[in-house]
């Protein structure tokens, strides 16, 4: 029953950081060794790109404190990135999950627009 696609299946959810897609990688390889059905991967918390990638290296190695904000965030979408080229090695359905911090991911709006994401 597990394993017909038709009734069941796991659905991955990851973060699209290092050591969560790492940890996703070899999470959906052992649920592929137990024949169950992986229908979709879910990523949570994804930023949208502000930098190119370019762009991105050039910033997180600026010096001096006036970048500190845009070289946090090209860090960011480094990391972000790396992490998601590795998850897309695992060639599943994906579905993107915004980051919301206004309004909070518990507040009832947002529950709704991550839903219909689903």
């Amino acid at each position: 029953l597990f394993q017909d696609p038709t009734h069941a299946g796991v659905v991955v959810v990851a973060l699209p950081e290092d050591m969560p897609a790492n940890e996703t990688v070899e999470l959906a390889t052992e649920i592929r060794a137990m024949n169950l059905p992986i229908p979709r991967l879910v990523v949570n918390g994804v930023l949208p790109s502000l930098f190119q990638p370019s762009d991105r290296d050039v910033l997180a190695e600026a010096p001096g404190s006036i970048l500190g904000a845009a070289r946090a965030r090209a860090v960011r979408e480094g990391i972000q990135n790396a992490a998601m080229e590795k998850l897309a090695s695992l060639h599943l359905p994906t579905v993107q999950l915004p980051f919301l911090a206004h309004p909070p991911a518990s507040d009832p709006s947002s529950i709704l627009k991550l839903a219909r994401l689903l």
